[in-house]
């Protein structure tokens, strides 16, 4: 329904799949919807937040259960909330392997493909002052400022199942930060969005936090032309976001492994895009953070078409696991679909 067309090869995948139309996220941040998806339980229940990103040993995850059924399992996140480090390794549970842009046998790449989307004019957000700043003194870049690399997250999938045993099933979990805050789409999606005049501009509305917030609790304003720029590159890095989901499938195709694959696009959560005078996704439950996508493709077991139920992300969880013939925990608050 939206007037541009941000997301072309996802909407070819979605007519040879199940589209949602009504789906609702359990919460407007990463770690709560997270550990919602991996355990079929809500917030309020498993009880990670992002104050405390922790998703306790008793749960039995997606990833674990999976596991116990012969699945080799697999985990890339961009997102450092959703990793190996110290204080958030508790996601890792179930995963033979977990890796990320700064692993260290991706670190030197994911820094490449990062700096390669810093502009020099860009003063939208914090994010290349730092780097650049890292970079001149020669200390590692942090986690949190390596950001949008999802070219990784293909090619560390495709070595991962180069080395996996062909026989077992495998269940792969893929975090990606393009559509995400700072936005760094690369200029050739910005040019399918936005005028030449407007790409310039572009690099000019300032989006780091302090002003984000100001404009949120209604200290500052944006005028109509900065709103609209903010728009536009979130849609230029949808374009950036499709174009990676697409490569990734037509990498499972030729390698003869999408026809028995199942595949689910959802997300954590949306993104205020000025809507109610916000941006960002905290503090709020606004649709334009609760609505999010949901796509369902196994052309065996699931018919192609839309469908009009309400459901919640979190129904992923029961989904999995029944087509993989797995019984259903009692305890699940999702449904499955």
């Amino acid at each position: 329904g939206y007037d541009r067309a941000t997301t072309p090869h996802l909407d070819r995948f979605a007519e040879r799949a199940c589209v949602f139309d009504d789906c609702v996220a359990v919460s407007s941040t990463t770690v709560p919807a997270h550990g919602s998806m991996f355990t079929g339980l809500l917030p309020g229940e498993h009880g990670a937040t992002n104050q405390i990103p922790v998703l306790i040993d008793r749960f039995d995850t997606l990833a674990e259960r999976l596991k116990a059924a012969g699945y080799a399992t697999y985990m890339f996140a961009e997102n450092p909330y959703i990793s190996t480090m110290q204080e958030y390794e508790s996601f890792a549970q179930g995963f033979d392997l977990v890796e990320h842009p700064w692993s260290p046998k991706h670190y030197a790449q994911a820094v490449k493909i990062t700096a390669a989307k810093i502009r020099p004019n860009d003063e939208s957000n914090e994010l290349p002052n730092k780097f650049r700043a890292q970079l001149k003194k020669r200390k590692p870049i942090r986690s949190w400022n390596i950001k949008a690399c999802g070219p990784l997250a293909q090619s560390a999938t495709e070595e991962w199942l180069s080395q996996r045993d062909p026989e077992a099933p495998f269940f792969i979990v893929l975090n990606y930060m393009e559509a995400h805050r700072p936005l760094l789409p690369l200029p050739k999606y910005r040019k399918q969005i936005m005028t030449p005049e407007q790409v310039r501009a572009s690099f000019g509305v300032d989006r780091t936090w302090v002003t984000t917030w100001s404009y949120t609790v209604g200290m500052r304003e944006y005028t109509p032309e900065e709103m609209e720029l903010t728009r536009a590159t979130y849609d230029a890095a949808l374009l950036e976001l499709d174009e990676l989901f697409h490569d990734l499938l037509e990498s499972l195709r030729a390698k003869g492994l999408l026809e028995n694959t199942c595949v689910i696009l959802t997300a954590d959560h949306g993104e205020q895009l000025g809507e109610h005078h916000m941006l960002d996704h905290q503090f709020s439950v606004y649709e334009p953070l609760m609505r999010v996508p949901l796509v369902l493709y196994y052309p065996p077991l699931v018919q192609a078409g839309r469908d009009a139920r309400p459901v919640m992300n979190l129904d992923v969880f029961p989904t999995l696991l029944e087509l993989a013939g797995i019984l259903r925990p009692g305890e699940s608050r999702g449904v499955s679909l």
